[in-house]
């Protein structure tokens, strides 16, 4: 087990408020004073939160070159910290709102594509990234009628953070996380391939991030001006079924969104299932790339 070395830190302040005290709060107070409180806690924690908007601009500076201002970066890296306090509070509310309510603060573009993948009949796979629309996008998809798991990470003793947190704080991200009730999805999970594979040969819908390493399978790829290390064990998955990869992006909050599905990626063939996960990891990498140049205030992980 991971330990600290430090008891307490001032960020614990933050977390307890957020996970108990305004958590309550927001299963009570009307929508509108909990979305209006959000946004005070966004523009408190941007002025406060020097070390955090440092690295933040350091990151969109290595990924957008100099092609940006200075004055730019720092008016995105407010914006992440803004949309990123917006993406907390909607994990609060968004079990509260209305089907119809919530679909009419957004759009929803590009569906022809999904639903075409679909008619081929082998699964698909919504390949994405953790932007600040993901639960809304999957929201939309099960009242839409397209029921689908995606795939997460048991918790785990942050090193970085203090004894306080990992010890008793933690235990609450659980009933933020996920209020639907539908039972989570491991990467851990001994029989995850196989629950994968069994749900695609049902024509049915996974959705795989594939911004954070979480994988027994890895490749590292050029990203955003460094390197990173990106899942691929879904690709040998994709080698086997024959399932279509749909690149999907939900951006915004409950409030204002956009949720687009691109069209299937067009996989290039090969005789082996590593050289096909080479070839295929950079198309994917490209776009989830693409997907966050075009508002990186957007991605959770910038």
């Amino acid at each position: 087990m991971t330990t600290s070395n430090r008891f307490f830190s001032l960020r614990d302040i933050g977390i307890f408020f957020y996970l108990i005290p305004f958590r309550m709060a927001a299963s009570v107070l009307p929508i509108g004073a909990i979305r209006f409180f959000g946004l005070l806690m966004g523009h408190v924690y941007s002025a406060l939160a020097y070390k955090r908007k440092r690295r933040i601009q350091l990151r969109l500076r290595t990924a957008l070159g100099n092609s940006t201002t200075n004055d730019e970066i720092m008016e995105l890296s407010r914006r992440c910290l803004l949309n990123a306090v917006a993406c907390h509070v909607d994990a609060l509310i968004l079990n509260r709102i209305g089907t119809q309510a919530l679909l009419a603060n957004g759009k929803v573009s590009g569906l022809e594509h999904f639903k075409n993948a679909l008619l081929k009949g082998k699964g698909v796979l919504l390949v994405t990234g953790h932007f600040t629309g993901l639960k809304i996008a999957c929201r939309f998809l099960h009242e839409s009628g397209y029921p689908h798991f995606g795939i997460v990470k048991r918790h785990a003793d942050d090193p970085g953070a203090s004894w306080l947190e990992n010890r008793y704080l933690s235990q609450y991200w659980s009933k933020v996380i996920d209020q639907t009730g539908r039972a989570p999805v491991f990467v851990e999970d001994k029989d995850l391939g196989l629950r994968i594979m069994k749900r695609l040969r049902e024509n049915g819908i996974v959705i795989i991030s594939l911004d954070v390493p979480f994988s027994q399978h890895l490749l590292t790829r050029p990203f955003l001006g460094s390197e990173q290390a990106f899942p691929v064990g879904f690709l040998k998955i994709v080698y086997a079924t024959g399932a279509a990869v749909v690149p999907m992006v939900g951006i915004g909050n409950s409030s204002a969104f956009t949720i687009c599905f691109e069209e299937a990626v067009n996989l290039r063939e090969a005789a082996r299932k590593d050289e096909f996960v080479a070839k295929n990891i950079d198309i994917l990498v490209r776009i989830l790339e693409s997907q966050i140049l075009k508002d990186p205030s957007h991605w959770l992980l910038i």
